[in-house]
């Protein structure tokens, strides 16, 4: 098993802060635009900790987060009753060879080896297969589909 990223605590405490000082709900924003939430609100400051330890960029080497120096795909807008098993920060897929770690609502955190690890959708389709709501699966694949647009991943 590898190790779980150098995020996943640290993000796991600070979106559970927000989102009970916010009702429940977490930040808006997908990505390094939900992230920078926490960031100007003074729950998680510290750039270099949106990177992953195997990351290639240079950790910290920018003042601002963006999409070039986060190594994590969040899904804004959830909120604490999305469900505790839906999926709230994975890795970007270039941070291992398939394998991934996700943070879950709840709070914890587990590591998948997935074969295709090589889109948003592969990866959400794996985690729990059809053992999602309805309701749920449309929300995390309609992202993951936006996302694998984004950031170019088949």
């Amino acid at each position: 098993m590898k190790r779980l990223d150098a995020l996943v605590a640290p993000a796991g405490l600070a979106l559970k802060q927000y989102a009970m000082d916010y009702s429940g709900k977490f930040p808006v924003g997908d990505n390094a635009a939900g992230f920078n939430d926490l960031i100007k609100k003074d729950y998680l400051t510290d750039l270099r900790i949106y990177s992953c330890p195997s990351t290639t960029f240079k950790k910290g080497a920018e003042k601002t987060l963006s999409e070039n120096n986060s190594s994590y795909i969040y899904f804004g807008g959830l909120t604490e009753l999305s469900g505790p098993d839906m999926p709230l920060v994975m890795d970007k897929t270039n941070n291992h060879d398939n394998y991934v770690n996700v943070l879950f609502i709840d709070g914890h955190v587990s590591g998948f080896n997935i074969p295709n690890a090589t889109s948003c959708e592969n990866i959400v389709n794996y985690i729990k297969g059809d053992g999602y709501k309805p309701e749920q699966k449309k929300i995390l694949l309609d992202k993951a589909k936006k996302f694998d647009e984004q950031f170019g991943y088949k």
